[in-house]
């Protein structure tokens, strides 16, 4: 009588583990969106050059979404057009940490090193 009691309590805990992980990932998917419309902001702000306003979306972006790439790239790349070596090198760095193409690693470290000098 227990094992099957046990059986019950596994097979409950089981499919609420995998509601629960497909709403994670509806609530990852809708962070991302977010992050996205935020960086599209940010871009408006920098095309009307409102350096406030873009680092203000930026980082909106970041705290939806601490994984874009993106966004701390283009930060990064906002602070070094604002010669604002610190914040940029950080941002940069932040980005470099991140799962990223071949490609995008050449381009932040390229970046990151014109940000030291």
């Amino acid at each position: 009588m227990k094992n099957s009691y046990t059986r019950i309590y596994i097979s409950a805990a089981m499919i609420l583990c995998g509601i629960s992980s497909g709403f994670a990932q509806e609530d990852a998917e809708k962070l991302k969106k977010q992050a996205d419309k935020y960086i599209v902001e940010a871009q408006e702000a920098l095309y009307e050059n409102d350096f406030a306003g873009a680092e203000a979306s930026y980082r909106k972006a970041i705290s939806k979404d601490p994984s874009n790439l993106n966004a701390k790239y283009n930060m990064g790349n906002l602070y070094y057009t604002k010669e604002k070596s610190l914040n940029a090198e950080q941002r940069l760095k932040e980005a470099a940490e991140i799962d990223a193409t071949k490609e995008e690693k050449h381009r932040i470290y390229h970046n990151l090193g014109n940000s030291f000098m």
